[in-house]
C-alpha cells in the first residue's frame, strides 16, 4: 500500500504518480486504502508535533483500522515522507496499546528500504533500469556512514 502522505498528495502529487509507476513497473501490486469518512488516511504526527495527542490517537487509529485487514493479510505499507512512515514505526507504539499497533511492526517501509530490500532477497521482479537505481539506493544504505 502506497502511503500518501499529505504533502505528496495536495502539494506534489506528481511524487506518488512516480513511486506508483516504479512500483507497478516493478511487479509490485498497490492496494488503495481509504478509512472511513471522506478524509484520506493521515498518520496524526502533525496534531502531535503541535501536542495535540487525542487528535494523533484518534488519527493513528483511524489509519490502523483501515491498514489492519491489509497488513495482516501480508501486505506492507510504504511511504514517501520520513516522518509519517516514522510514526507508524515508532509514535504509534509510544500512544497506543500494543494490541492495537503490534501488526505494523516491521510492515511500514519508506519507499527505497522496500526496494533495497526486496532486491537484496532477490524478491523483486524489477526491470533493469529499476534494478540499477535500486542497486545504488542499496549501495548507499549499505556504505551509509553513522553519524558521530
Amino acid at each position: 500500500m502506497l502511503f500518501g502522505d499529505t504533502f505528496n498528495r495536495y502539494f506534489e502529487r506528481e511524487n506518488l504518480e512516480a513511486a506508483e509507476r516504479v512500483l507497478l513497473k516493478a511487479g509490485y501490486r498497490l492496494h488503495r486504502v481509504q478509512p472511513e469518512g471522506r478524509r484520506p488516511m493521515c498518520c496524526g504526527r502533525t496534531y502531535l508535533s503541535s501536542g495535540q495527542t487525542d487528535d494523533a490517537r484518534a488519527e493513528a487509529l483511524r489509519s490502523l483500522d483501515a491498514l489492519r485487514p491489509f497488513v495482516e493479510k501480508g501486505a506492507r505499507v510504504v511511504g514517501l515522507e520520513p516522518s509519517c512512515i516514522l510514526s507508524f514505526r515508532d509514535e504509534m507504539l509510544a500512544l497506543l496499546p500494543a494490541e492495537r499497533t503490534g501488526f505494523i511492526a516491521g510492515k511500514a517501509l519508506m519507499f527505497e528500504e522496500l526496494l533495497a530490500a526486496d532486491l537484496k532477497e532477490g524478491a523483486s521482479r524489477c526491470p533493469s533500469p529499476i534494478k540499477r537505481a535500486a542497486w545504488h539506493i542499496c549501495t548507499a544504505i549499505a556504505t551509509r556512514r553513522p553519524s558521530p
